[in-house]
């Protein structure tokens, strides 16, 4: 939509969590996720203690803890203990409170246990603020600003049981990557496919790609779970795709 075709609107891609639109907005774009609604709970032992405040209420889906405070300059200047977050049993803590204008509320994000020890702007954290702010307020559409050291702007919308996130995107990264054919021995390793499938050559393959914390890894896959082999290495921890 930037460089390859620069006239088309609308880009489908296939996640894990099933298809992803992506549609143009004027200068910015338009993503529509689950929603990722929430129950009220009691604080988790130590999480007061690793956040260095209490929170005014605690909420809990199957992702992340989610701490409430009432005034945004607490957000802005929480020093959480990255290793105590990092124990807490979900993949992160989001922290939230009302917003000074413009912005509806104010959030911060601490994942250590994924290897973030904060993430500047967060898609994933939204999908569970904008249904939280929406019972709370009353309204379906926000501005919210995510206040990390980079920051972030991010506008919110719920619709039924999707969350509309609307925002900027900067170009960063282009490249070529180059894939060799399999030679024998490495065509060896997916003999299961052909027995398989019956086919009396090379399987076909479809590359995925798996996003780590240092490189990106391409995987040629057959037809058969678990053929997976790397075809070029990277390195680090996964981040995990229904996260980005």
């Amino acid at each position: 939509m930037e460089r390859l075709e620069p006239n088309r609107e609308e880009v489908v891609f296939q996640s894990l969590g099933g298809p992803l639109t992506v549609r143009r907005s004027g200068s910015r774009y338009v993503k529509g996720f689950p929603a990722r609604r929430s129950d009220p709970v009691a604080a988790p032992a130590g999480l007061a203690e690793a956040l260095g405040a209490v929170p005014v209420e605690v909420h809990l889906n199957s992702f992340n803890y989610l701490a409430v405070f009432e005034d945004p300059q607490v957000v802005r200047t929480l020093r959480p203990d990255m290793n105590a977050i990092a124990h807490i049993e979900r993949e992160g803590v989001i922290v939230t409170a009302p917003g000074d204008p413009p912005y509806d509320f104010t959030s911060r994000y601490f994942a250590p246990a994924k290897g973030i020890p904060e993430d500047p702007v967060t898609g994933g954290a939204h999908c569970m603020l904008t249904p939280y702010w929406a019972n709370r307020l009353g309204k379906t559409d926000f501005l919210g600003f995510q206040a990390s050291s980079r920051g972030g702007e991010v506008i919110c919308g719920l619709r039924g049981e999707r969350v509309r996130l609307e925002g900027s995107c900067v170009f960063y990264l282009e490249g070529e990557i180059q894939i060799q054919a399999l030679d024998a021995g490495q065509n060896a390793g997916h003999q299961a496919c052909r027995q398989h499938s019956g086919a009396p050559a090379r399987c076909p393959l479809s590359l995925d790609v798996e996003y780590l914390a240092a490189g990106v890894r391409i995987f040629p896959r057959c037809g058969q779970p678990g053929n997976a082999q790397p075809l070029a290495g990277g390195g680090g921890g996964g981040v995990p795709a229904s996260d980005r």
